[in-house]
């Protein structure tokens, strides 16, 4: 099988990380098929949604937003 994307996976519960890990998705996954360009996507897979998990997805910042929040920090640690 061959893998198209590589993300660090974090778990939740509530307001505490349980696990963090790397994770591949392979290419036939919702995170590999519908996502273009700044997009951002969540997946949410719990009792309720176990087998068929409910994804969100969105446009995300951009390279220019994502910038400027960079530069920002960096000129208030200064």
């Amino acid at each position: 099988m061959s893998y198209v994307l590589e993300l660090l996976r974090t778990f939740y519960h509530l307001d505490s990380v349980i696990d963090e890990e790397n994770y591949r998705y392979p290419k036939t996954h919702p995170f590999a098929t519908s996502l273009g360009g700044s997009d951002n996507i969540i997946m949410f897979q719990t009792e309720r949604y176990g087998a068929r998990p409910l994804i969100v997805q969105g446009s995300g910042a951009g390279a220019a937003v994502t910038a400027m929040g960079v530069l920002s920090d960096l000129l208030k640690l200064a």
